[in-house]
């Protein structure tokens, strides 16, 4: 059986075609929308929505023209959490083609897809091997430990307070006028500093020596420091960034006057072309002047010293962060793991049979089972997180899992690899044809399916 499979939760409009016995990925088609949400600093949930009516026709045009409709056994769709008006188009969509091909509806949650984003292209037989499994799920909107033991069974252990993970970063980025998404800019700016510092870069246009003691100067904080829970926060770092990035008027002068071009580019075109000149070839000749006047201001921005060194700091705060929730986190598994090995012992002393004996099977006897640690979500692909997290899964004797990079970041395949295991571990449920649950399917910006400890 072959699943259609479509997600549409925040800025992504993306369509794939999986083989659910397999696994393999046979198709997928994906339309960023980053460049119509790069002038505002981030996504403005009206304009994702009516790029997602734009840009779902389009690739499902493509999918049909590949492929044709009669191949498709189930419709997957991701119907929570994220933005309601962008989940709405995806729903519709799915709900019309169901309806139109009769086959199954399968509603995915958006978080449980990023879990088995770690499962594309393999089958079952992988993806069990590795379950029960720990996750740490960062992401522009999401920042959680979870465990799974399935697709149904997950829960979440660590939560943030207030901001993701991505969006620290996000914001960072907006407020050195640098665009959105901020993932990768503040990551390779930071790379880059780290390299200078580390001697891998002799960058004759910095001053090594000026640049390290910016960042002895930009040092953040990092957050929760005497907290012993596993909830993360990162306002607090993005406002330490804030202030750190007002000591600096040469730099603040460069971002106000990119901001002062942007906010100019946000107008319509049309106005905003009249305002210098009627013909359109001037107003070619306008527009080139005035892009390539930001992007060198931008670049300005990005060589600035103050800059590398503030982002580099922002880097290492907010992943020290993340690991030493996730030291807490693996330390309390192995701590569990030991205690149960004790009353073990201690009931073996007792004559008991062991495998008969269950009064000490707890929870945390079931989490001590947890043998692989893995990071999804888009901003997963971290590169300093990535590092660091590997040190402490060797630290921990755990076997570190990773999303490829090419799936960190929202996708139909993931959405599709998520029903496959959704069906499988209920096949008479969810391939049922009934158009009345189609009909009732509706859209949660919040998550709803994955519950707390």
């Amino acid at each position: 059986m072959k699943i259609l499979s479509i997600e549409s939760s925040c800025d992504d409009s993306a369509i794939a075609l999986m083989d659910s016995q397999s696994c393999e990925l046979l198709w997928q088609g994906k339309i960023s929308q980053e460049s119509s949400h790069k002038l505002h600093g981030g996504v403005v949930p009206e304009l994702a929505s009516r790029l997602f009516a734009r840009d779902l026709p389009t690739l499902l045009g493509e999918f049909k023209a590949k492929f044709g409709f009669p191949c498709v056994g189930a419709v997957a769709v991701t119907y929570e959490p994220g933005l309601s008006t962008s989940l709405l188009e995806g729903v519709m969509m799915g709900k019309a083609l169901a309806l139109s091909l009769k086959v199954p509806l399968i509603p995915i949650n958006h978080l449980k897809g990023h879990v088995f984003s770690l499962f594309i292209n393999q089958d079952s037989m992988a993806q069990s091997a590795c379950f029960p499994l720990s996750v740490l799920l960062v992401s522009g909107g999401h920042s959680l430990i979870l465990e799974c033991k399935s697709y149904q069974n997950m829960q979440i252990v660590g939560n943030s307070l207030d901001d993701s993970f991505g969006e620290c970063y996000d914001k960072a980025a907006k407020m050195l006028s640098l665009g959105y998404p901020g993932g990768l800019i503040i990551d390779t700016l930071a790379s880059f500093c780290k390299d200078i510092l580390d001697g891998k870069i002799i960058e004759s246009r910095l001053d090594s020596k000026l640049l390290q003691s910016y960042v002895e100067q930009t040092k953040l904080p990092i957050p929760l420091q005497k907290d012993k829970t596993m909830n993360f926060s990162f306002s607090g770092l993005k406002n330490a960034f804030r202030l750190k990035l007002y000591e600096n008027e040469e730099l603040l002068k460069l971002i106000d006057l990119s901001n002062k071009i942007q906010g100019s580019l946000k107008q319509d075109s049309n106005n905003f072309m009249e305002s210098f000149i009627e013909s359109k070839v001037q107003d070619s000749k306008v527009q080139d002047s005035i892009n390539a006047n930001l992007d060198s201001i931008i670049q300005k921005i990005k060589n600035n010293p103050y800059t590398l060194a503030l982002c580099y700091n922002l880097q290492h705060s907010a992943t020290e962060h993340i690991i030493k929730k996730c030291r807490i986190y693996l330390r309390n598994l192995k701590d569990s793991k030991n205690n149960i090995e004790s009353k073990r012992v201690d009931s073996k002393k007792a004559n008991f049979i062991e495998s008969k004996n269950t009064d000490y099977i707890t929870f945390k006897e079931k989490s001590s089972k947890f043998k692989h640690f893995a990071i999804v979500g888009g901003a997963s692909a971290n590169s300093m997180l990535r590092a660091k997290m590997q040190d402490l899964c060797d630290e921990f004797s755990q076997t570190l899992l990773t999303t490829k990079l090419e799936f960190c970041s929202d996708n139909a395949a993931m959405i599709a690899r998520a029903a496959v295991a959704k069906i499988k571990e209920n096949p008479s449920k969810f391939l049922q044809k009934d158009s009345i649950n189609i009909l009732d399917l509706d859209v949660h910006p919040r998550n709803i399916e994955i519950n707390k400890i």
